[in-house]
């Protein structure tokens, strides 16, 4: 009898250790099956600390950070209601919402993520009282992005697992977290910080006050291929995108295709030029338009401009001339020289997604596709391809390889890769692309770009008008119209690509009057940050002893100081600082308000804000600063 009491609490105790086993490896089953991608990457990331990403001149645009995690073990918790009230009493998480997750899941689940201090330490003391039991809170790798929407498009996100998703995150995944080493190499880009601000500003002020669908501006060194700015607008900010929209998080520069309009003539009359169709005293009638058999309806222009040039074309941007000049040459040259200059053909820059544009083989061209093209029509690009296009015309013809990183360091320090000039082909002769950056400069100085003007400076500049075709009829669309304008700076010898593409505008369509003024804006901040020298640039002297220049930046060390009357521009380089958090409220103008009195004690994390203003209510003429 005794026996067989004993050999019953035996089966027992075997029975009960069993069904624990069981539900222990239920458990880690949960975490370590395919099923469970979260659990998964928990452990994961346990061994490779995410490298960073920096601007090029080091400023952090992405690093790791840890954030809490709250969780919970479903079989361990004793009432899920109860559980679910508690909760959402610290979270902003609706009860029953939670209530329902709970009761959809049977295993281990994730209740919210990057929890802030104030929720993760009441939580805490509720876990350890008791109150909620199968809840854990778990430190987790997190990647944080300091500036917010700044470049969003070019550093991307990565996903729950850390795991790079878009962008640079995902095509340098393997060299940010490569799964041979402890920690992840450092990721420095050709933007400038400085120069990326400002193009957001630009593109987000454009996108606003146009209505527009979109709005796209890139800033590039003509000499070395380097991206320097990278805007699209709309645009998201990396450290909360579930609250973004595909559209948002669409990388235009590279995944929109369009048809680029009469900016495409720079290109297609340098080709025709260079191939000798034409030169520079050729003259074209343009006042009958351009009807040959074979071509309905006719290609014509908004005016009649009588007889042209080369010139004349770039300068009043004549559909009819452009299309005329393409007659000269035959399809299959000059479908190689476009080729040359890099259209049809993605750019191939380390970013995912990048449309290759369309240039058809000649054989399935009509009768109407060479001066089509040469219009800027029939043809489709993008806007990163149109930039690397033209750094033709700041290189004596010779096409360059765009740059997005600009070098790579390991975690000791050791130089693993750095970009350099990297020439393609020559696609023009030095001659021709004298001549096309001469027309340019005309087009500001007298014809369409004249609103790109920068005073005491040559600028080149074409501008374009491009119908959109509707998605639903396939024809072009009396509505939907793409302004744009290009220009390189200064014409003798050109240092920076400006481009700028304003889709779908809701008022005034015109790239001249629309997309014009925003290259001008970005030349005058552009000019005096990178030294650009100005016919009337000069250093005001007076007895030979009093130099005036712009009041330095006082730093923050112990207290903060004052900034009332600083331009912008001197500002800018606060946005860097360490131990203050500086956020610059105004695109324009002086400081006239800060919301820390000067002589405030420094503290680590606060936050100060600096409003800017060119306004006559904040800054009376007497006070006012007379230039930025």
């Amino acid at each position: 009898m005794v026996s067989e009491k004993h050999h019953l609490r035996y089966n027992i105790i075997i029975f009960l250790v069993v069904i624990v086993s069981l539900s222990i490896l239920f458990q880690l089953g949960r975490i370590m099956l395919p099923g469970n991608t979260s659990a998964q990457n928990r452990l994961a990331n346990g061994t490779v600390e995410r490298g960073p990403i920096y601007d090029r001149n080091g400023r952090i645009l992405a690093v790791q950070t840890e954030q809490p995690v709250l969780s919970a073990w479903i079989p361990s918790i004793r009432s899920l209601e109860n559980t679910a009230d508690l909760v959402s009493r610290i979270l902003p998480i609706d009860a029953e919402e939670l209530l329902r997750r709970f009761q959809n899941n049977d295993g281990y689940m994730v209740i919210k993520r990057n929890l802030n201090p104030a929720e993760a330490e009441a939580l805490t003391l509720l876990i350890q009282q008791g109150e909620l039991r199968g809840l854990t809170i778990e430190e987790a790798n997190r990647r944080y992005y300091p500036q917010g929407q700044l470049a969003s498009h070019v550093l991307g996100f990565t996903g729950l697992d850390n795991y790079g998703l878009e962008g640079i995150e995902l095509t340098q995944n393997s060299i940010l977290a490569p799964s041979d080493q402890r920690l992840g190499n450092h990721v420095y880009l050709t933007l400038d910080s400085t120069v990326q601000y400002q193009a957001e500003l630009l593109a987000r002020a454009a996108y606003e006050e146009h209505d527009a669908e979109s709005v796209m501006l890139l800033i590039a060194s003509a000499k070395t291929g380097e991206i320097l700015g990278w805007a699209s607008t709309p645009t998201f900010d990396p450290n909360f995108i579930t609250d973004s929209t595909l559209e948002q998080r669409r990388n235009r520069p590279i995944q929109f295709m369009y048809e680029p309009g009469s900016v495409f003539k720079i290109f297609s009359l340098a080709a025709i030029m260079n191939m000798g169709g034409i030169h520079e005293n050729t003259v074209f009638q343009t006042a009958g338009g351009y009807a040959p058999p074979g071509i309905n309806p006719p290609i014509t222009d908004l005016s009649n401009y009588g007889n042209l040039t080369a010139e004349g074309i770039i300068q009043f941007s004549s559909n009819v001339g452009a299309a005329l000049a393409s007659d000269t040459v035959n399809a299959a040259d000059f479908h190689y020289v476009l080729r040359q200059f890099g259209f049809g053909e993605r750019t191939g820059i380390p970013l995912n997604g990048e449309q290759l544009g369309i240039l058809r083989e000649t054989r399935n061209w009509s009768n109407r596709s060479k001066p089509t093209i040469a219009i800027g029509q029939e043809i489709g690009v993008t806007a990163l391809q149109m930039v690397r296009s033209s750094t033709v015309f700041g290189n004596n013809g010779v096409l360059l390889q765009t740059h997005i990183v600009k070098r790579i360091v390991s975690p000791t320090g050791d130089l693993l890769f750095e970009a350099e000039r990297t020439p393609i082909r020559q696609v023009l002769s030095p001659t021709t692309t004298q001549k096309m950056l001469g027309f340019m400069n005309t087009a500001a100085d007298f014809g369409t770009g004249q609103r790109a003007r920068v005073e005491g400076l040559n600028i080149s500049i074409k501008t374009g008008t491009a119908e959109m075709v509707d998605p639903e009829t396939g024809r072009y669309s009396r509505e939907r119209f793409l302004a744009s304008s290009l220009a390189l700076f200064p014409t003798e010898n050109p240092e920076i690509i400006v481009y700028v593409v304003i889709e779908y505008p809701k008022r005034e369509i015109f790239g001249g009057r629309i997309a014009a003024p925003i290259i001008r804006q970005a030349a005058e901040f552009l000019i005096p940050y990178y030294g650009i020298q100005r016919s009337q640039d000069q250093v005001v002297v007076q007895d030979q002893r009093l130099r005036i220049v712009e009041p330095p930046l006082p730093g923050i060390s112990t207290t903060i100081p004052s900034f009332q009357g600083l331009s912008l521009r001197t500002i800018l380089p606060l946005l860097d600082h360490s131990t203050v958090t500086v956020t610059i409220e105004g695109d324009r103008g002086w400081v006239y308000e800060q919301s820390l009195t000067p002589g405030t004690p420094v503290q680590p994390g606060m936050q100060l804000i600096l409003r800017v203003s060119d306004d006559h209510e904040y800054f009376p003429l007497q006070g006012r600063p007379e230039h930025e």
